[in-house]
């Protein structure tokens, strides 16, 4: 297991700055950098207002860490993945599991 912790990336937080107009302008903030096991799951496409968009689904493997959530993203080498659960592998907090999705604009 510890030899397929082989892809590094960065685990991000979004943080919203009131802006001008009254709303917020969201950036995304580094919390860590990770050892990972990624494991692709499945691919399609999705039509979005009118655009098609390229999905694919991740599992993600790394050593636990209890302040992962789904509100937070993983980024590896420019492409973001969104985390979409999260849940002890064993529930020995020993293994964290992930299930990400990417999006990329046809």
């Amino acid at each position: 297991m510890i030899g397929d912790l082989r892809h590094r990336i960065t685990l991000q937080q979004a943080v919203d700055t009131p802006d001008a107009a009254g709303g917020n302008a969201r950036s995304w903030q580094d919390i860590a950098t990770l050892w990972a096991e990624i494991e692709p799951l499945s691919g399609g496409e999705k039509v979005q207002a009118m655009a098609v968009t390229a999905t694919q689904k991740y599992r993600l493997r790394l050593r636990y860490r209890a302040d992962i959530t789904t509100a937070q993203r993983f980024v590896r080498d420019g492409q973001v993945l969104n985390i979409h659960a999260v849940r002890d592998r064993d529930e020995r907090q020993r293994w964290l599991e992930c299930l990400c999705e990417s999006e990329t604009a046809g």
